[in-house]
């Protein structure tokens, strides 16, 4: 039997695979920023994977401002 996810689950994923590159180091905030917006990902769905990261990356200055500006574009 295969899987099927649902369409918000694929889109959370996506997103969460482009914040993980951008803090590894191998995308920058802009690309990160084009990636969300094009997503397509709720507002909702964007606060809680932000609040996930925060619990594994306590501090962590680039989540800090990658989510500054995604308030300040409106996407959360």
């Amino acid at each position: 039997m295969v899987k099927v996810t649902s369409k918000n689950e694929s889109i959370r994923r996506m997103v969460e695979g482009s914040i993980n590159a951008f803090l590894r180091g191998k995308k920058n905030q802009n690309w990160v920023i084009g990636e969300i917006r094009t997503s397509g990902i709720k507002k909702e769905a964007l606060k809680k994977l932000f609040t996930e990261f925060h619990k594994g990356n306590l501090g962590n200055v680039q989540l800090l401002e990658l989510e500054n500006e995604c308030f300040n574009l409106k996407f959360i």
